[in-house]
């Protein structure tokens, strides 16, 4: 996996997508049978259901599908949480929206181009909040944010020129957004109260090795 999930690779988080025709989204389970001649599909809520990464990356050039990370807790341990950007990048000349720069530059974590190739994908730890909510950005572009939630992303390793490979604090980043769903504008003290700014790697960087 790209290195800044490396740590995880060994949990049973991972699992397959793009998996038959007209179904590219539902997630599936690794196979670990060698005689199965297909892959069942996985739970975003049932553990039992996923594999590591290993499973995951032979069951894609087994099947011809891609690698998938669930993301909800599930008493692991593994904090997770993760920035959807949609149609933000333009693929034929990289360059990104605005808004979504702003928001890459202030996570500061492992960012990557999502398969589409219009989109990016920041994943970061920091879960302390629980959200699931997708809000409207310039030019038809949307942000959805992850953090506690029972979903999975696609996982490429093609991480954006310039963005760091480890994973950075990002619940800072999650509470502005909470509050922006809930019609909000945070506070500097409650920001800083509750973590340190997603804007100060030096005290929000991730001791990956305590995972």
């Amino acid at each position: 996996p790209p290195q800044a999930l490396e740590p995880i690779r060994d949990f049973k988080r991972w699992v397959n997508w793009g998996y038959g025709p007209g179904e590219p989204k539902i997630p599936r389970t690794p196979r670990t049978n060698p005689r199965a001649r297909k892959l069942a599909a996985a739970k975003n809520d049932d553990p039992s259901t996923w594999g590591t990464y290993e499973d995951a990356v032979q069951s894609a050039k087994d099947f011809g599908c891609g690698v998938g990370l669930m993301l909800g807790p599930n008493g692991d341990g593994v904090d997770i949480v993760a920035f959807d950007l949609d149609d933000c990048l333009n693929p034929d000349t990289g360059k990104l929206a605005p808004w979504a720069k702003e928001l890459a530059d202030r996570a500061n974590s492992y960012t990557e181009k999502t398969p589409s190739g219009n989109g990016l994908r920041i994943i970061g730890k920091g879960n302390i909040h629980e959200l699931h909510t997708s809000l409207q950005r310039p030019d038809g572009g949307h942000v959805e944010v992850y953090s506690q939630a029972d979903r999975y992303i696609t996982v490429t390793g093609n991480r954006l020129e310039g963005t760091p490979d480890r994973l950075n604090n990002l619940s800072a980043l999650v509470f502005e957004h909470k509050l922006e769903r809930e019609g909000n504008s945070p506070s500097t003290s409650e920001l800083t109260g509750e973590t340190p700014p997603a804007t100060t790697p030096s005290s929000a960087e991730i001791d990956l090795a305590s995972l």
